[in-house]
Parts: C-alpha cells; structure tokens; sequence
C-alpha cells in the first residue's frame, strides 16, 4: 500500500520531539484555518485565563474540517477536546461528540503512529481510566529504552498522572531517565502535596517559583502549567488557604471544590455544603487524589453512611487510589461493621507506609470527627492480629452476593416481559450453546449474562466478564488471548488470556459490536473450535469455557456496512435474549425504583414514595434505562440527605419533561435556532438528504427530545422534508415518536 503524503504539521509532529504548539508556531502565516485554530487553541491551554479560554473554543467553532487532510483534523479535535475538558463537565457532551467524529475519521489509511496517540487520547475518555493507565505504566516500566516522540510524549503524560495520584514512587526507568527537569520539578512538588509531605512540597514550590522567574517562556510555562492548583490545596493543609470568589486561573467547579475543602478542614460542615450545592455528585475523575474524595468527605462528615457509599462508588468508576481503603473505612464504621473497617485499616496503613504518605493519613483521620477514640484504639490494638496473606487479597466493599441476589434474583422486575426473559434463562443455563444477549445501554446485559452463569452447573466456576469497547484492540487480544514473554517490547513475562484463565467457567464479552475485524477474525475461531493462539506463539490452546457476548449496536446494520463479520453474527447468535427497553416495562420502574431508593439503606429507614412521584418515573422514557434511573435516584439521594419521603419535587428532570396539552410550549420556547457548525460536519456523506439526516441526529444527541416544528425552524427545511427525515430515523431506530395527547401539535420524537 502506497502510503499517502503527510501533512507538514503532522509529519513533523510525528518525527520530532517538539510540541504541536511549537511546530504550528513555525506556521504562523499560514491561510490554512486549522492551522491557525490548532494553534489558538494549544496557545490558550497554556494560559490560566478562563475567559479567553471560553473565547477562544467559539472562535474556532466554524473552522471547516470537510477539505482538510484528515490527520491534521484528528490533532485539532485532540487540541479542542483537551481544551474543553479545563471545564470538567461543563462540555461533557461536546466532548463525548467530538471523540465520537474523532473515532468515525480513523480508517485503514490512518498512520500507525497517529493511531497509537489516538489510542493514548481516547483512554482519558473511558471509565475505569485507571486501568488504562496501569496498563501503560506497567509497559514504560519494563522498557529498557524509550526512543520515539509519541512514548515520550506518553511517558512524560504518564508520570503527571501518577504524580497526581500521590503514586510517584511506582514510576521506574527509563520513565525518570527521560524525563525534562522541569517534568521532575513539577511532578515532586505534586507528589508531595497530594501526600502532604509539607517541607519537601515548599521546597519545590520555591524552586518551581525561581525557575519560571528566571526563565519565563513558553517551555517554562508548559512545564508548570497549573501547578498553582496544588499550591492552594498545600495551603489548605498549612492553613493559610482563604476562600476564593473569583480567580481567572481557576474555572468555578475547581474554586466550589478548594472552598468546601477548606471549610471542611474548619468543621464549617453547612458552608462546605454550600460550595458544593452545584456540584452534588462528581462524574469522572479530579486530576488531584485529594480533591476527588471531596463529596465523599462532606457525605460522611454529615454521618450519611449510604450517599458516601454511593459517591465512592461512583469515584472509582473512573479512578482507583489505595486511599479509597481510608473512605470505606469511614463508611464501614459508621454502619458498625467493625471487622470489615479493621482489614481496610490494616491494608491503608500499609500502603501509606509504602507511598510514606503516613501524615496525609493523619490529617485525613483529624477530619473523621465521627470516628470515636474507641474506635481508634480498636484499630490500632487489632491491626497485628489481620494476617499478611490478608492484606494482599484485594477488598471487595460491600460487594458480596447475598444468595438471595443471584441469578434470576439478580434481576429486579414485575414485568410479564422480564418473566418470560428469566425463564429463558433458566432453560438456557443448562446449554452449553453460545449466547448473543441484545438490548440498548443500560437495560442490565451483564447482570442477565451473570444469570445465566449462576443458574449454570458452570456457577462455581469461575466468571470474567471484558468490555470490549472499552479496551484499545492491542490490549484487547492480549487479554484475550495473552501473549508469550518477548511478544513484544514489554513483554518480558507470559500472561495468561481469559479464555484460558475461565478454564470450565464463563466468559462475557461484552459491547462485542464495537471490536474491530481483526479481533472478530479470532473470536470466529474460538467460537467454531473453541481454540485460539496467544501473541507471539504458534501453538494452538484449546478452550473450555461457556461464551456470553453482548452489544447495544445494531449488528445487520454494522453487518451491511462491512463493520462486523456475518459469520460471527450467525454463530452467536445460537441463542438470543433481546432486552425491551426499560420505557416499555412500566411495572419494572416501579420496582426498580423502589430497590435503588431501599439500596444500602440503614434497617427502619426505608423512604416513602408518593404516588405522583412513582406515576411520573413510570411516564418518564429513560433512554439510558436501569442505569439512567439509578443514577437519578442516587442524585436525589445526595441531594436530599436520604430524606424519609420523595416527591416529584425532588426531581428536576421529571418537572422538565412533563408535557400535556396544557403545558405546551411553542417550538421556539424549547429550542432556539442552533447553527451547524462545519467542526461538526466531518463525516463525509454523499449527498444531501444524507448530510441533512445527519445534522438531525446531531440535534437529537445534543437535545435528547425534539418536535417536528423544531427541526425545520433549526434548518430551515420545509414541514413536509422534516417529516420525511422523522420517518427514515424511526425506520432506522434511531429515534422514537411520542405523542402526549390527540393533539399534532403535543407530538415530538426522542432519541432511542
């Protein structure tokens, strides 16, 4: 294959050590708008001026990506995308969008190296980060050399992460060996504060303070670049923080978070609150370790044993710390589990030991104002008494089985639907057949594959479930499949795959519609003889486990579009178990809702739901399902200190979406105009009708729900075209109609 032409700006991006800034620097003349865009927006990451940030990501709104090379287009979305993720969450779906474009440019033709940075790129977006981290840190450090621009560039990416996490001490050569001084200084003096060693943190903060005096450029300041975030936090600790108003180094999420922290340092428990009254519930993960227990810390200093549980829980979705040991802790002992709270206690103290992160500890526990002396004199007398053998075995918080969960038990519902789904279960769990299990995100795949293998004779052994969209291809086979030592670079041991590792138990793959040909090639194989190959080694290993595969995507489209192999399909689909959605089963709302209101909920303590409230979940369409609505109803939880009796008052997204004849608002009341930007319209289609079907579906994913009269208003499209478009999508599945009353003029259409 001929390889095509570079780009300038991307050849020698992808040939040097130097920044993308600095390389489009040399191109400050150019015409080109991406050129000039890239560059404004790499300018304002350095720069601690919110306002010209938010400036600068509408200026770069309408740069034209259709005719431009689509390399250099894919590092201007990674620009933009890193842009926008200074505000958190406040572009959290433009950003989700972007990476959706950013994947959809990716083809055969993309450069080895641009995929890898891609790769890189995309794991910041996923949940579970840390173990995409983990992955490439293990790989850096079994590396006897580093040698091209992107793992320097990953590296250096790498060892601000960790150092974020208070974890310095687990980066090994040649991580250390190629790193900048600057990279050094920086990383310590995070490090440091987030285990608030205090002297070494001043130290190096004067040291940073005089290097950027004595060399104020752009390296410099790339180098340093928001290490003022973690000057407040030590102040916090050296109790000379002063609560912030306004600063334009700093975007208001970030101010609510320092601010609660310090009024929690002060036992200001109500002024805390305040701070965070925006911010009641922390979605993916604060690049401080410290400053991502905050909602945690402000649930358990109100004694709130359940919302604490819940925020934990939803922390690590995205981050694991050994420190989340001293949060459930905290939370075992308000419950009075005693026992439970000892193990975690021994397990931290050997960990702070091992980061010597002993005084953070301290500081932690001087917070703790519920944990009682006796407490800490039953921690500290029994710690010697938990075995080192112990101390290893990974702590699964409040995770274990009841067996009265298990199985069919596992799935909560009271709809006919269900019923007939959990008797194909029990049928199904004693074939050794493979099963497709279908159903749009979140309506609980994997807790009907968990059925499935706990009805089994298979149910003692062992069950592994993989998300194969989550997980990058060259990860994916070798977890698959494993790989034998010297397979690659930093392969220096044999790692077992998990279609091994099952032996005679399960394995559930699930999102199987998002792997790539190459992995579908080998999942034929194993599915026909039950028989793969690890990476690197031309011996045959034979299997014996059961294989469960899920998938949201619509596989005889992805089929039409040579995105998943036929053959694959038909010999998954063996047995099927489609999942209606949750808007369908009115009656498993109902019981739903009732279970995640009564979840981790102290004995005598059950809350009242009025009946408004419960007709409304039922009316409400939940396109995320069973996880939409469990994410809701943890919100109120947090929001409504575990109050004793709901309204519908307590939800917001309920009194937003209730719509009757009455109530109805003129399109323009609900959305005005939106421009389609051209930064959108990088999928390339053939023609019109294709383009503007697009554009639809652009406003359904940023709207969720939308009328007729609202799309042709938005794109200026006659009523009759709108309704065409209305009708292809719900032929596609993509959206659904709804219709509140008789009326034409109540009826609107909702994402799928």
């Amino acid at each position: 294959m001929i390889r095509k032409k570079l780009h300038p700006i991307v050849e020698q991006f992808l040939h040097s050590k130097r920044t993308l800034l600095e390389i489009t620097k040399d191109y400050k003349g150019s015409k080109e708008p991406i050129v000039q865009g890239m560059s404004q927006l790499l300018s304002a990451l350095l720069t601690h001026n919110i306002t010209l940030q938010e400036k600068v990501i509408q200026d770069t709104e309408n740069i034209d990506l259709k005719h431009v090379d689509t390399n250099l287009a894919l590092l201007y979305l990674k620009s933009k995308i890193s842009l926008l993720s200074n505000f958190n969450n406040k572009y959290k779906e433009k950003t989700e969008f972007l990476f959706i474009h950013m994947k959809n440019l990716i083809n055969e033709s993309t450069p080895l190296e641009i995929k890898q940075i891609m790769e890189f790129f995309f794991s910041h977006s996923r949940e579970n980060l840390y173990y995409h981290y983990e992955h490439y840190l293990k790989h850096f450090n079994l590396k006897k050399t580093i040698f091209s621009a992107n793992e320097l560039r990953q590296a250096r990416s790498i060892s601000k992460i960790i150092s974020k996490q208070g974890q310095l001490k687990r980066i090994k050569e040649p991580i250390l060996s190629i790193l900048r001084k600057e990279d050094k200084l920086d990383n310590e003096f995070t490090d440091y504060v987030e285990r608030l060693q205090l002297e070494s943190a001043k130290n190096r903060l004067k040291l940073i303070k005089a290097h950027i005096k004595r060399n104020n450029n752009k390296h410099t300041r790339q180098a340093f670049f928001k290490y003022e975030r973690w000057e407040y936090i030590l102040s916090i600790f050296t109790h000379e923080f002063k609560p912030i108003n306004k600063t334009e180094k700093l975007d208001q999420e970030h101010i609510c978070f320092l601010n609660a922290n310090y009024y929690l340092s002060i036992n200001e428990i109500q002024k805390a609150s305040d701070e965070l009254k925006p911010f009641p519930v922390k979605y993916g993960f604060e690049s401080s370790n410290f400053l991502s227990f905050t909602n945690v810390r402000l649930a358990l200093a109100n004694k709130n044993a359940p919302a604490a549980q819940l925020l934990l829980n939803t922390k690590k979705k995205y981050f694991i710390s050994y420190f989340d040991d001293f949060f459930q802790m905290r939370i075992e002992l308000l419950q009075g589990k005693k026992e439970e709270a000892l193990l975690l206690f021994a397990k931290l103290i050997k960990n702070c030991e091992y980061h010597e992160s002993n005084d953070l500890f301290e500081y932690e526990l001087n917070l703790s104002k519920e944990i009682s002396l006796s407490d800490i004199w039953f921690l500290s007398n029994n710690k010697s008494n938990i075995k080192s053998a112990e101390l290893g075995i990974p702590t699964k918080y409040n995770n274990k089985d009841n067996p009265k969960s298990i199985g069919i038990n596992r799935i909560i519902h009271k709809s006919s639907s269900m019923k007939k789904i959990c008797q194909k279960i029990k049928l199904f769990a004693n074939s050794s057949l493979h099963v497709l299990i279908r159903g749009e995100t979140g309506v609980g795949k994997d807790l009907v594959a968990k059925a499935l293998h706990e009805e089994s004779p298979k149910a003692s052994k062992p069950f592994i479930a993989i998300n194969c969209g989550a997980i990058s291809e060259s990860i994916l086979q070798s977890e698959l499949f494993g790989h034998e030592a010297g397979a690659y670079t930093s392969a220096d041991k044999k790692h077992i795959g998990i279609f091994e590792s099952a032996k005679d138990g399960t394995v559930f793959l699930d999102e199987i519609g998002d792997t790539s040909l190459q992995i579908q090639i080998a999942l034929l194989r194993v599915l026909e003889n039950l028989e793969g190959r690890s990476v690197g080694s031309n011996r045959i290993t034979k299997y014996s486990c059961r294989i469960i595969a899920a998938t949201n995507a619509d596989l005889n489209q992805l089929i039409k579009e040579k995105k998943f192999r036929e053959d694959l399909y038909f010999r998954l689909k063996s047995i099927e178990i489609t999942i209606p959605p949750l808007r369908e089963r009115p009656k498993d709302i109902e019981a739903q809702a009732k279970y995640f209101f009564n979840l981790n909920q102290i004995k005598n303590n059950k809350p009242i739901l009025s009946n408004q409230l419960m007709q409304a979940l039922k009316k409400y369409p939940f396109l995320g399902n069973t996880r939409e609505l469990k994410n809701e109803i943890q919100n109120a939880r947090i929001l409504n200190g575990e109050k004793t009796q709901y309204e519908i008052n307590d939800f917001d997204f309920l009194l937003k979406t209730r719509i009757t004849e009455n109530e109805y608002r003129q399109p323009q009341q609900i959305l005005p105009a939106l421009p389609i930007t051209s930064e959108l319209e990088i999928v390339r289609k053939p023609n019109q009708t294709s383009l503007r079907r697009e554009k639809v579906k652009q406003l359904f994913q940023k709207y969720k729900r939308l009328s007729r009269q609202e799309i042709t208003d938005t794109l200026q499209i006659t009523y009759k075209t709108a309704g065409n478009d209305m009708k292809a999508l719900i032929e596609e599945g993509f959206i659904i109609k709804v219709e509140p009353t008789p009326s034409p003029r109540t009826h609107f259409f909702i994402l799928k």
